[in-house]
Protein backbone atom coordinates (compact mmCIF):
# COMPACT_ATOMS: atom_id res chain seq x y z
CA UNK A 1 0.00 0.00 0.00
CA UNK A 2 1.36 3.57 -1.06
CA UNK A 3 0.52 6.17 1.59
CA UNK A 4 1.13 9.60 0.21
CA UNK A 5 1.32 12.87 2.23
CA UNK A 6 1.10 16.23 1.08
CA UNK A 7 1.85 19.13 2.84
CA UNK A 8 0.86 22.90 2.60
CA UNK A 9 3.34 25.43 2.61
CA UNK A 10 1.77 28.83 2.52
CA UNK A 11 4.05 31.15 0.36
CA UNK A 12 5.03 34.54 1.20
CA UNK A 13 2.38 36.78 2.15
CA UNK A 14 -0.35 34.38 2.50
CA UNK A 15 -2.65 32.84 5.64
CA UNK A 16 -2.21 29.33 6.45
CA UNK A 17 -6.01 29.31 7.59
CA UNK A 18 -8.11 32.62 8.68
CA UNK A 19 -8.53 33.14 12.24
CA UNK A 20 -11.58 33.56 14.67
CA UNK A 21 -11.43 35.07 17.39
CA UNK A 22 -14.19 35.06 20.05
CA UNK A 23 -14.42 38.22 21.95
CA UNK A 24 -14.83 37.64 25.86
CA UNK A 25 -14.97 41.46 27.05
CA UNK A 26 -17.28 44.41 26.28
CA UNK A 27 -14.12 47.09 27.05
CA UNK A 28 -12.62 49.02 24.41
CA UNK A 29 -8.76 48.11 24.44
CA UNK A 30 -6.46 47.16 21.81
CA UNK A 31 -4.28 44.52 21.25
CA UNK A 32 -1.16 45.05 22.31
CA UNK A 33 0.52 42.57 20.34
CA UNK A 34 -0.75 42.42 16.53
CA UNK A 35 0.05 40.18 14.55
CA UNK A 36 0.75 37.07 16.47
CA UNK A 37 -2.78 35.54 15.86
CA UNK A 38 -4.21 35.60 19.42
CA UNK A 39 -6.39 38.27 20.61
CA UNK A 40 -5.78 39.55 24.03
CA UNK A 41 -5.75 42.91 25.14
CA UNK A 42 -2.72 43.80 27.92
CA UNK A 43 -5.32 42.52 30.57
CA UNK A 44 -5.75 39.02 28.83
CA UNK A 45 -8.91 39.74 27.05
CA UNK A 46 -10.52 39.72 23.37
CA UNK A 47 -12.31 42.72 23.28
CA UNK A 48 -14.20 43.86 20.00
CA UNK A 49 -11.45 46.45 19.09
CA UNK A 50 -8.64 44.26 20.19
CA UNK A 51 -10.38 41.33 17.52
CA UNK A 52 -10.64 44.07 14.46
CA UNK A 53 -6.84 45.07 15.39
CA UNK A 54 -5.67 41.76 15.37
CA UNK A 55 -7.70 40.69 12.48
CA UNK A 56 -6.57 43.60 10.36
CA UNK A 57 -2.87 42.72 10.80
CA UNK A 58 -3.04 39.14 9.05
CA UNK A 59 -3.57 38.32 5.58
CA UNK A 60 -6.93 37.30 4.47
CA UNK A 61 -10.39 37.44 5.74
CA UNK A 62 -10.46 36.40 9.34
CA UNK A 63 -13.44 35.83 11.68
CA UNK A 64 -14.43 37.80 14.94
CA UNK A 65 -17.09 35.94 17.19
CA UNK A 66 -19.14 38.38 18.94
CA UNK A 67 -21.68 36.96 22.03
CA UNK A 68 -24.57 38.34 23.06
CA UNK A 69 -23.97 41.95 25.12
CA UNK A 70 -23.50 45.69 24.31
CA UNK A 71 -20.14 46.36 22.69
CA UNK A 72 -19.22 50.16 22.82
CA UNK A 73 -17.43 50.77 19.14
CA UNK A 74 -15.88 54.00 20.19
CA UNK A 75 -13.70 55.74 22.49
CA UNK A 76 -13.43 59.89 22.37
CA UNK A 77 -11.96 59.92 18.82
CA UNK A 78 -8.31 61.25 18.74
CA UNK A 79 -6.45 60.97 15.39
CA UNK A 80 -7.53 60.07 12.04
CA UNK A 81 -7.60 56.05 11.92
CA UNK A 82 -5.77 55.57 15.79
CA UNK A 83 -6.84 52.20 16.26
CA UNK A 84 -7.04 52.85 20.09
CA UNK A 85 -9.58 55.77 19.72
CA UNK A 86 -12.67 56.92 17.84
CA UNK A 87 -14.61 54.27 15.62
CA UNK A 88 -13.40 50.69 14.88
CA UNK A 89 -11.32 50.80 11.55
CA UNK A 90 -11.41 47.86 9.53
CA UNK A 91 -8.49 47.63 7.10
CA UNK A 92 -8.93 43.91 5.55
CA UNK A 93 -11.74 41.58 4.83
CA UNK A 94 -13.50 39.92 7.52
CA UNK A 95 -16.53 38.93 9.36
CA UNK A 96 -18.20 39.88 12.50
CA UNK A 97 -20.52 37.21 13.62
CA UNK A 98 -23.33 38.27 16.34
CA UNK A 99 -25.38 36.10 17.92
CA UNK A 100 -28.39 37.85 16.83
CA UNK A 101 -30.23 41.71 15.92
CA UNK A 102 -31.63 41.39 19.02
CA UNK A 103 -28.86 40.81 21.75
CA UNK A 104 -25.83 41.64 19.95
CA UNK A 105 -24.94 45.35 20.02
CA UNK A 106 -22.10 47.59 19.03
CA UNK A 107 -22.97 50.82 20.34
CA UNK A 108 -21.07 54.14 19.54
CA UNK A 109 -22.69 56.26 22.40
CA UNK A 110 -23.25 58.72 20.07
CA UNK A 111 -19.00 59.77 20.23
CA UNK A 112 -18.07 58.95 16.84
CA UNK A 113 -19.46 56.51 13.59
CA UNK A 114 -19.40 52.99 14.65
CA UNK A 115 -17.30 51.22 11.84
CA UNK A 116 -15.00 52.87 9.04
CA UNK A 117 -13.87 50.57 6.40
CA UNK A 118 -11.06 51.62 4.41
CA UNK A 119 -10.17 50.91 1.00
CA UNK A 120 -7.85 48.16 0.86
CA UNK A 121 -10.64 45.89 3.79
CA UNK A 122 -12.18 43.93 0.99
CA UNK A 123 -15.21 42.48 1.83
CA UNK A 124 -17.26 43.32 5.36
CA UNK A 125 -19.81 40.82 6.39
CA UNK A 126 -22.06 42.06 9.53
CA UNK A 127 -24.80 39.09 10.37
CA UNK A 128 -27.03 39.02 13.00
CA UNK A 129 -25.85 42.80 14.94
CA UNK A 130 -27.45 45.74 15.60
CA UNK A 131 -25.15 48.84 14.93
CA UNK A 132 -26.40 52.01 17.02
CA UNK A 133 -25.85 55.06 17.87
CA UNK A 134 -23.05 55.99 15.98
CA UNK A 135 -22.18 59.76 15.03
CA UNK A 136 -19.91 62.10 13.01
CA UNK A 137 -19.99 65.51 12.28
CA UNK A 138 -18.84 64.99 8.41
CA UNK A 139 -19.89 61.41 6.91
CA UNK A 140 -20.65 57.86 7.72
CA UNK A 141 -22.22 58.10 10.79
CA UNK A 142 -22.93 54.04 11.31
CA UNK A 143 -20.49 52.68 8.47
CA UNK A 144 -18.22 54.71 6.33
CA UNK A 145 -17.06 52.84 3.45
CA UNK A 146 -14.53 53.42 0.74
CA UNK A 147 -13.76 49.47 0.51
CA UNK A 148 -13.13 48.32 -3.31
CA UNK A 149 -14.91 45.18 -1.24
CA UNK A 150 -18.23 45.25 -0.25
CA UNK A 151 -20.78 45.70 2.92
CA UNK A 152 -22.86 42.84 3.64
CA UNK A 153 -25.72 43.28 6.31
CA UNK A 154 -27.47 40.28 6.83
CA UNK A 155 -30.16 39.68 9.64
CA UNK A 156 -29.14 42.62 11.13
CA UNK A 157 -30.37 45.93 12.53
CA UNK A 158 -29.02 49.56 11.87
CA UNK A 159 -30.42 52.10 14.27
CA UNK A 160 -30.14 55.83 15.40
CA UNK A 161 -27.03 56.58 13.67
CA UNK A 162 -26.19 60.11 12.09
CA UNK A 163 -23.62 62.09 10.39
CA UNK A 164 -24.76 65.55 9.34
CA UNK A 165 -21.55 67.46 7.69
CA UNK A 166 -22.13 70.08 4.82
CA UNK A 167 -23.76 68.46 1.76
CA UNK A 168 -24.66 65.17 3.89
CA UNK A 169 -28.07 63.72 3.38
CA UNK A 170 -29.23 62.76 7.10
CA UNK A 171 -29.76 59.43 7.09
CA UNK A 172 -31.13 57.78 10.25
CA UNK A 173 -32.61 53.73 10.12
CA UNK A 174 -35.07 52.80 12.21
Amino acid sequence: MLALAVASIPSAGTSAAAAAFVVNSTGTATDPRPGDGVCATSTGVCTLRAAIHESNVLVGAQTVELPAGTYPSSTPPGSSNDIGKGDLDITDGMTINGAGAGSTVIDGRGVDRLLEVHPEAGDVTLPDLTLRGGSHPESGGGILTTSGGGVTLARSLVLDNQATGPGERRATAR
